[in-house]
């Protein structure tokens, strides 16, 4: 038996339209795959041989095949193969079930080696495309035989996993209408599937592939099928300068959503059920434009509903005449961007598929973002939301020679991200490219702007 290591997710064409097109198409990166199991089932003239788990010695790695480091008996007639590497459960007694669904925890990990280097031990599943032939007569030697073929089973895998890589270019552009500067770039990741078929779907279909939020679906059904956990994560990922060598980054891992594809709103790609980067940065307004005096010294400033100008408090917001503030909380601006837009500048299908990289480097900031995130299945108005980026609560004395009185909360403009929402905007507010690896990397540059 031959196992094939990935190098494309084949996703090409797709006869029921839910993947027109690999977007963005940035090359192959073959990754640092560390195999330490390699599970084998084989049904040999419709008969399943024992199932064998292989490893250590027994396993034998020549490039980008990966041997049984011996044959495995059968008779003549033909045999089929299916096979798990780096598998999350024990060895079974029956083959995996093709639409077998399974939980996310523990397919992936990276881990240092002895010699400094990063590997990644990611589940890869793969089958035999047809019936191979077994001749009879064949001596096991002739089998194990360095570059042998003779009885040999050719099965390709895939990794069940996919990657986000987030760069950022050396010189970032503004745009004119942002009268300040952005500073502590980091990203997170958003709406990965909480489960993944264990062998690749004929139409790609994942978990989740059907599920189309309204407004309440999306507060209560979203976080049964998708993944929010790197939102809370304690130590925020920077977005570093984008090296020569970008492909080769850690990333984070995700794993695949797709849903159909369509004509622009006809798509059932929605921003409630699709996977995202939120790009959190800091802004701090030229203190020539800030109006209402000197900013807050944790950098939270405010902008106006209506006039759209920079306030240092929310009191001189409201005296100039505008009815909606929008408070950003410590300076913080958020962004999204889609991992595999059909169209950058106005997309309307990202598909996330395994076995994929998707890469995202920003180049610049056409307009000033979001102050909260809309994109996380809550409650709205609940007291002490869960979401680690909530919408700010902004009050003013009620009278303003009564500091210390009764308050008077001032509201929010209305909300330009909805779950129900399609994947573009009429403006668009983040540049980027965007390109896309094999272990395909999907990669395209950003100009951040919402």
């Amino acid at each position: 038996m031959a196992v094939q290591l990935p190098a494309s997710a084949g996703t090409k064409a797709s006869s029921g339209n839910s993947l027109p097109n690999d977007y963005n198409d940035a090359g192959v990166y073959e990754g640092n795959d560390s195999i330490k199991t390699l599970d084998v089932y084989i049904i040999n003239n419709g008969t399943l041989l024992t199932p064998a788990r292989y490893s250590g010695e027994t396993l034998k790695r020549v490039g980008n095949l990966v041997y049984p480091a011996s044959a495995i008996e059968a008779t003549e007639g033909t045999a089929t193969a299916y096979v798990v590497l780096n598998a999350k459960e024990e060895l079974g007694t029956t083959i995996p079930a093709d639409e077998e669904l399974i939980e996310i925890e523990n397919l992936n990990y990276t881990a240092t080696v002895d010699n400094g280097k990063v590997l990644d031990f990611i589940t890869m599943t793969g089958r035999s495309k047809s019936p191979t032939a077994i001749h009879a007569n064949i001596a096991k030697d002739e089998v194990e035989a360095e570059g042998s073929v003779v009885n040999q089973i050719k099965v390709a895998v895939d990794r069940l996993v996919s990657r986000v890589i987030v760069t950022k270019s050396s010189t970032l552009t503004t745009s004119a209408a942002l009268k300040g500067a952005f500073s502590e770039i980091s990203y997170a990741i958003a709406q990965g599937t909480k489960k993944v078929y264990l062998h690749k779907q004929p139409e790609y279909e994942g978990f989740a592939y059907g599920f189309l939020p309204t407004t309440s679906t999306y507060i209560s059904d979203a976080a049964t099928y998708y993944v929010y956990d790197d939102l809370f994560a304690a130590t925020k990922t920077e977005v570093v300068v984008k090296p020569a060598d970008f492909k080769t980054l850690a990333g984070k891992f995700l794993y695949e959503n797709t849903h159909e594809y369509g004509i622009e709103d006809t798509s059932a790609y929605k921003k409630g059920n699709t996977a995202y980067v939120l790009i959190r940065t800091k802004f701090t307004p030229d203190p020539a434009a800030l109006n209402g005096g000197t900013l807050a010294s944790d950098g939270t400033f405010f902008v106006g509903g209506s006039d759209g100008l920079y306030y240092s408090n929310a009191r001189a917001a409201v005296d100039a005449g505008n009815t909606t503030v929008r408070k950003y909380d410590g300076g913080k601006v958020l962004y999204y961007a889609w991992l595999n837009p059909d169209n950058v500048a106005v997309p309307y299908n990202s598909p996330v598929v395994r076995n994929n990289i998707y890469h995202i480097n920003i180049t610049g900031f056409k307009k000033m973002g979001v102050n909260w995130n809309p994109l996380f299945p809550e409650t709205p108005g609940v007291e002490n939301p869960s979401n680690p980026d909530p919408k700010p609560k902004t009050e003013i004395p009620t009278d303003p020679a009564d500091p210390t009185g009764p308050k008077t909360e001032i509201p929010e403009p209305g909300n330009p991200v909805k779950p129900t929402d399609p994947l573009t905007v009429d403006e668009t507010w983040l540049s980027v490219d965007v390109t896309v690896l094999p272990w395909t990397v999907h990669s395209y540059d950003i100009e951040l702007a919402y």
